[in-house]
């Protein structure tokens, strides 16, 4: 029989493989992460998050936001993007993210500006400044930039809460967030990893995927960690889903050392 323990963990998975809500779904990981969050703390009294699991919350804005990108067609938007992706890897200057910054602080008051034309300004007019404000919160804060994306908000009071997202593209959220975290929603209860798993095999396979953003060769990556020894379930059970699965997903992640 299972112990409590293995009976709350089964449980947990169960609810988060069929969680089809994104805030909570971002709320569970968070605690996770801040344990101690609903307390009246400062701060500097949280823990300062690891630069693996910041790395897959600004993937994830990144991936999610993709489409309200293309609808809002921002030249500033755009390049805060691309160097968000860079910032995720590990490669954007603090001059890049400057630039970037200081041109979303622009975009913003002209999105502001563009809003006070109108007594009742349309919803279309209101996404502007939300995308925005989700791309500034990607470099300084990207736990708050992820629930910005997900959850309608109004940037008045009292306001009519705007979605940045389509129900469908929130929907979708649920997936990534499966995809990025891991299966068992619990970031920092991910399978152990085994060295001898990453063989030139398994890493030539995610390299190809990670890079093309072509995730069809998940079940051969399957294929060679098993030849390699790999009897994780989890692991196993990940690459030879459904799917879909996109740059940042977890098994990729582990198999190129990302996280």
């Amino acid at each position: 029989m299972l112990g409590a323990k293995a009976k709350g963990e089964t449980v947990r998975k169960r609810e988060w493989m069929r969680c089809r809500d994104p805030e909570a779904m971002l709320r569970q990981v968070a605690m996770t992460l801040y344990p101690l969050a609903h307390l009246p703390l400062p701060p500097q009294c949280h823990p300062r998050l690891d630069p693996i699991l910041l790395r897959r919350f600004r993937i994830f804005t990144l991936t999610a936001v993709r489409a309200a990108l293309i609808r809002v067609n921002h030249a500033a938007c755009q390049a805060a993007a691309e160097v968000g992706w860079r910032l995720a890897e590990g490669l954007a200057s603090a001059e890049e993210i400057a630039r970037s910054d200081a041109a979303l602080r622009v975009a913003w008051e002209e999105g502001w500006e563009a809003t006070l034309v109108y007594f009742e300004a349309p919803a279309e007019v209101w996404r502007f400044p939300r995308l925005v404000k989700v791309l500034a919160l990607l470099f300084s804060e990207p736990v708050d930039a992820a629930r910005t994306l997900v959850v309608p908000e109004s940037l008045v009071h009292p306001g009519q809460p705007i979605p940045l997202l389509t129900s469908e593209e929130t929907q979708d959220c649920c997936w990534l967030l499966r995809d990025i975290f891991g299966d068992r929603g619990a970031v920092l209860t991910s399978p152990e990893w085994q060295e001898a798993w990453r063989t030139d095999t398994a890493i030539a396979l995610a390299r190809q995927m990670y890079e093309s953003r072509d995730f069809g060769a998940m079940p051969i990556l399957a294929d060679a960690l098993q030849d390699a020894g790999c009897d994780n379930a989890d692991i196993l059970t990940h690459c030879r889903g459904p799917g879909p699965h996109v740059r940042g997903c977890w098994v990729v992640d582990l198999v190129l050392g990302k996280g």
